[in-house]
């Protein structure tokens, strides 16, 4: 065979190659886009590590405070046993102040948890690195 004909058959089998390496990088600078739009958004991402963990052990301290500060579900104490309206609508506005208390009180708690799981999430994006991320973002379909 001539040299001329091996360079063709050379250049003929590389263009497919090269074809098909151009579309897995178009397709995955797609995809890398896509799924950048796609996250959600970070509302500590502007805090650096250091008050990251601040927050983090303010958070914790808060919640376990909370938690056991907590009043319980049920009123401690009994029931008067009296037949009379005014009593029974009494202990009625007891309960219901009493139910309202703990519901306010275990959505605040409620609250400060969902606040530190967000740290959380954060502390961890960060301990994954960017290589990580960028990963993740390039080949999540």
């Amino acid at each position: 065979m001539k040299r001329s004909t091996i360079h063709r058959r050379r250049a003929g089998n590389v263009l497919p190659i090269l074809l098909l390496l151009v579309l897995a990088m178009a397709g995955g600078g797609w995809n890398y886009w896509r799924n950048l739009k796609k996250e959600p958004p970070r509302p500590y991402a502007q805090y650096p590590d250091a008050e990251l963990g601040q927050l983090i052990s303010a958070y914790e301290g808060d919640v376990e405070q909370r938690g056991t500060s907590l009043p319980p579900a049920r009123m401690q104490g009994q029931r008067r046993s009296g037949a009379m309206l005014d009593e029974r609508v009494a202990d009625f506005e007891a309960a219901r102040r009493h139910g309202d208390a703990h519901r306010a009180a275990s959505g605040a708690l409620a609250g400060q948890e969902a606040v530190l799981r967000e740290l959380r999430k954060e502390q961890a994006r960060r301990a994954e690195g960017p290589l990580a991320v960028h990963l993740k973002r390039l080949t999540t379909i």
